[in-house]
């Protein structure tokens, strides 16, 4: 069974910016069509309550859990980006996308790691990163490697 994990900031939604990222909405709704809503969680790290609000904010303006059918239990918001390998293990996650290579870092071995448009230097220090991960660049990359 396919779990899939995706972050936010830098993969849903450019970061610094309040909009989605191109195609991120029509993948992400074909992939709950096709995997089901209960395998597709949104975890992201959001250090201070108040950004964890302004995201809630974000996803309920957005309308994205009718619009797309994510579950709204599926949404986790956790405060460092350390504490998503532990969360997408206790979720049994088979895939997390994720921009940041010092994060996909934290994940078990038992968890295909898919960098979305990585910073090149970063992917240099992180060397099992760089070995194991998909790296995509587009929505329209992560729809192709699902084969949605």
């Amino acid at each position: 069974m396919t779990k899939i994990g995706v972050d936010v900031g830098g993969v849903i939604r450019p970061r610094g910016q309040m909009c989605l990222a191109r195609g991120a909405f029509r993948v992400l709704k074909k992939m709950i069509e096709h995997f089901g809503a209960e395998n597709i969680y949104i975890i992201s790290a959001v250090p201070q309550v108040q950004g964890a609000f302004k995201l809630g904010n974000w996803f309920r303006g957005k309308n994205l859990q009718r619009r797309i059918g994510l579950l709204s239990e599926n949404i986790i918001i956790c405060q460092k980006g350390r504490e998503k390998g532990k969360i997408a293990a206790g979720l049994n996650l088979t895939h997390m996308i994720d921009d940041r290579p010092e994060v996909l870092n934290r994940f078990s071995s038992r968890i295909h790691p898919i960098a979305f448009k990585p910073d090149p230097e970063k992917m240099e220090e992180y060397p099992k990163v760089a070995a194991r991960a998909t790296v995509v660049k587009s929505w329209a990359e992560i729809e192709k490697h699902f084969d949605l």
